[in-house]
């Protein structure tokens, strides 16, 4: 709706995300993707417009420089959490559950950012939870006997 092309970078061969999500993006005529391909460096960053991208495809190793104009990072929709299942329960996505410090039912686990239940999945909300934890896991480190 508000560009006329949307270029999507995929370091894998498939996507991770929800199913309706993929199935809106791979129908979309505007969206072109490029699978097993990984974003190695924004161009122009230092000009304060960002002017293109350098790529590798991963498949072939082949770099390249592709010009656009603007980035929007993001990875995944699914948090990475399976290996906690057997320490803390998970919520049905997959998500932690934590007070507001970031502390997990699990005495001494804390989560932070996307991975916890009811994030904003923001970059900055993110680095908030980050520091809260820090703050969090500081106090109780210097509870212990």
């Amino acid at each position: 709706e508000y560009a006329s092309k949307v270029i999507v970078f995929v370091r894998n061969d498939r996507f991770s995300g929800q199913k309706v999500l993929q199935d809106r993006v791979l129908s979309n005529p505007k969206v072109e993707i490029r699978w097993e391909t990984s974003v190695d460096a924004i161009h122009g960053v230092d000009d304060g417009e960002v002017n293109g991208v350098s790529v590798t495809d991963l498949a072939s190793g082949e770099t390249s420089r592709v010009d656009l104009q603007g980035v929007f990072i993001y990875v995944g929709l699914e948090p990475n959490s399976d290996y906690l299942s057997d320490v803390v329960e998970l919520d049905i996505g997959g998500h932690v559950p934590t007070d507001i410090w970031m502390q997990t039912p699990m005495s001494g686990l804390f989560a932070a950012g996307d991975i916890r239940q009811h994030s904003a999945a923001q970059l900055v909300t993110s680095a908030g939870d980050g520091a809260t934890a820090a703050v969090a896991a500081h106090r109780y480190i210097e509870g212990l006997p």
